[in-house]
């Protein structure tokens, strides 16, 4: 049954591509259920009517969103893990598209975002869909936690913390190695902090986010530079707790990873020092 889940699988993205609602749910159970985290569309649709409703949810707000399936595992008889990536310009799809992604001035633009999907079949039909903006989660889910870091490359680990940081949630620093530096500006001065360990980070953290209020990094732009660094064009943007003053600006980050965790992490304003910490001319 294997590769004829597969398939379904298949018809089912294909639909979901094209907003065929009816494909869709020939390809699932009566009581298909189905798990997303993304904003706009965040929690649990159960049912045919429910799929329905999903399918207007995300005509509303996620334009031209689709998904594009890179490779699907069988976990056993009934189970399929399937990684994917998701683009969209939806106005608020909970992706980095559109203002997300590109800053406040730029709505149309669309962003690329690795995801998981982990597809559970009853009769050769799909029961349950659970999806995972962090593919080390959907991996931990099926119990192959341990591979978690060979099945993904670096630039997709720091895809995977800039959809949580574009969310405002900063608090996950499992990809850090235990002698992680970390090295940033500060967004409203040309004052320079440095951070040592994933308790150093989390520390500086919590102080700095206690100042501001939405305070939210995106990413625009990925790109890996040899095996073990990924350079990063995004945008943060915040608003000052007690002075109230709005603070939007490029932010620049380069990650240099080790063993498949993160021993450096720059963020910089200014993109020909970004650069260099990279190993990049202009």
């Amino acid at each position: 049954m294997s590769q004829e889940n597969i398939e379904v699988i298949e018809r089912a993205v294909a639909a979901l591509n094209e907003r065929d609602v009816d494909g869709y749910l020939a390809c699932c159970t009566d009581d298909i259920q189905l798990r997303t985290p993304w904003a706009a569309v965040e929690g649990v649709y159960e049912g045919s009517q429910a799929i329905r409703r999903f399918f207007a949810d995300l005509r509303d707000t996620a334009l031209d969103f689709r998904l594009t399936i890179e490779r699907a595992d069988p976990i056993g008889a009934n189970r399929v893990l399937v990684f994917l990536r998701a683009t969209g310009s939806g106005r608020a799809s909970g992706i980095p598209a559109g203002g997300m992604a590109g800053g406040v001035n730029d709505p149309s633009a669309a962003t690329e975002v690795p995801t998981a999907n982990i597809y559970d079949f009853v009769g050769g039909k799909i029961a349950s869909i659970r999806i995972f903006v962090d593919r080390a989660e959907a991996l931990e889910a099926v119990g192959l936690q341990e591979y978690a870091m060979s099945q993904e490359n670096v630039e997709d680990i720091v895809r995977s913390i800039y959809s949580k940081w574009q969310r405002g949630n900063f608090a996950d620093v499992r990809f850090f190695d235990p002698e992680v530096v970390f090295e940033s500006v500060m967004p409203d001065s040309s004052e320079r902090v440095v951070a040592h360990g994933p308790e150093g980070v989390e520390a500086f953290m919590r102080e700095f986010l206690s100042q501001w209020r939405d305070y939210r990094v995106s990413g625009r732009d990925f790109r890996q530079v040899g095996t073990k660094t990924v350079l990063v064009e995004g945008h943060q943007a915040g608003t000052g707790r007690r002075s109230g003053v709005a603070v939007e600006s490029p932010m620049f980050s380069v990650w240099t990873f080790r063993n498949g965790k993160v021993v450096r992490l720059i963020m910089e304003f200014d993109r020909s020092k970004a650069l260099k910490a990279a190993g990049l001319r202009e």
